[in-house]
Formats: structure tokens, C-alpha cells, sequence
């Protein structure tokens, strides 16, 4: 008996442990959108996963992968989200935002790496050409280093921000005052330091935003020493 080709798989919440097996590859070449998330999946992100260039929603969170992102990720020029939250995913996040795209700005609207283990710093690429996006969050990972790319203010869609508990060092850049679109912003629990850019959008958000970041001051957080 011969299967069709299928476009859309849903399994999330199934139970499903162990390893991605190869010999789904074949199969899966025709999927527009894969779900599989809140399993029991473990190991490594399969290479192939950058073959299916039909994908348009990628969602593996809730697992238990534990490689890098495969860099074959960038072979996804229609994938619009892309949801690996609440794994144990490590190295470096570069490859996502080098993915190839079909559309000016990028197709990624929608980010969500956080609770991995990611710690390579993202401040030499910055956003890359996903100036699209309107929700990014790498939030409850361990990104060192001065890694707030001034780049992010190219992406003028950007409505969320989610970079808290993370090890990030120096200033917010004030050309982060260019995304006027921001609706909800998260840099608590790093290590920032000097005076948070004033102005809008930043005016609008609590002082919960920035908090836990001993270096930071100016509103909402106390005035700066003079």
C-alpha cells in the first residue's frame, strides 16, 4: 500500500520518545507544517530537517534534543516559526538567523529558543536578514558577552523581545528606540549596565523589564549617579 504524501503532521503531546529515525526522510519532503511538540524526542535535530523546503511552521519544543542547531536550517526559505523552546539545544543560535529566504526581510515572524542551553554570543550577526520578525525570545539560556546587536533595530515589525536570564553585558543600544512597534520587552536578569535609553518605546514598559541588572539606571529604574 502506498501512502499519500502528507503536508501537515500534528503529534504533539503523544508520548513519542527516542531518536527522529532517517527513514521518515523520504516521507517527510512534502511537509508544509511539523509539530511534534511535548514529547519524549532526544538526541540530535536531524540534519535532513533543512530538506523539507516546503516548511512553514517548524515546532520541536517540549523535547529532549540536545545538539546544536543543525546548520542545514538555512536551507528553510519559507519557514515562518520556528519553535524549539524547552529543550536542552546548545552552542550557537547564528544559524537561525542566517536562513535563506524568498522574501525581502526574511519570512521568520516568529522565535522562540527559550529554556536551551545556547551560550555563544549572537552580537556578530545580529539579525541577519530576518528583519521581519515580531516575536524573539532566547530568553533562560546562557548567552555571554555584549550580545544586544544594535542590528535588532532593523527589525521594525518587532512587537515582543524576550532576552531575560540570560549573561549579557553592556548597554542597551538607543537605536533600540527604533522599534516602535514594541509592545512587551524583557532584558531582567543579566548583567547591563549604563543608562537604558530614554524615550519611546521604552517609556511604556515597567520597570520589571530591566530589572536584576545591577549596572542598569534611569527610568523606570533609579536615576544614574551624575
Amino acid at each position: 500500500m502506498q501512502l499519500p504524501l502528507l503536508s501537515r503532521i500534528y503529534l504533539a503531546g503523544c508520548g513519542i520518545s527516542g531518536e527522529i529515525q532517517e527513514d521518515i526522510q523520504s516521507l517527510a519532503r512534502s511537509f508544509q507544517e511539523l509539530d511534534l511538540s511535548a514529547n519524549h524526542l532526544s538526541g540530535r535535530i536531524p540534519v535532513w530537517i533543512g530538506s523539507l523546503s516546503r516548511l512553514y511552521p517548524l515546532n520541536l519544543s517540549k523535547n529532549k534534543f540536545v545538539s546544536e542547531i543543525p546548520s542545514t536550517i538555512t536551507n528553510l526559505e519559507n519557514l515562518g516559526v520556528l519553535d524549539l523552546h524547552t529543550n536542552k539545544l546548545q552552542g550557537s543560535v547564528n544559524a537561525v538567523f542566517q536562513m535563506k529566504s524568498r522574501f525581502e526581510g526574511g519570512s521568520l515572524t516568529y522565535l522562540d529558543l527559550s529554556g536551551n542551553c545556547f551560550s555563544r554570543v549572537i552580537d556578530p550577526i545580529g539579525m541577519g536578514g530576518q528583519e521581519n520578525i515580531r516575536y524573539l525570545n532566547i530568553s533562560h539560556n546562557f548567552l555571554k558577552g555584549s550580545n544586544l546587536p544594535t542590528s535588532l533595530a532593523n527589525a521594525s515589525t518587532l512587537e515582543r523581545l524576550m532576552l531575560q536570564k540570560n549573561q549579557s553585558t553592556g548597554r542597551i543600544p538607543e537605536e533600540f528606540l527604533k522599534l516602535i512597534n514594541l509592545k512587551e520587552l524583557n532584558l531582567s536578569d543579566n548583567r547591563l549596565e549604563g543608562k537604558i535609553p530614554y524615550g519611546k518605546p521604552f517609556l511604556d514598559f515597567p520597570s520589571s523589564s530591566f530589572s536584576e541588572n545591577r549596572g542598569l539606571c534611569g527610568k523606570p529604574l533609579l536615576p544614574c549617579k551624575s
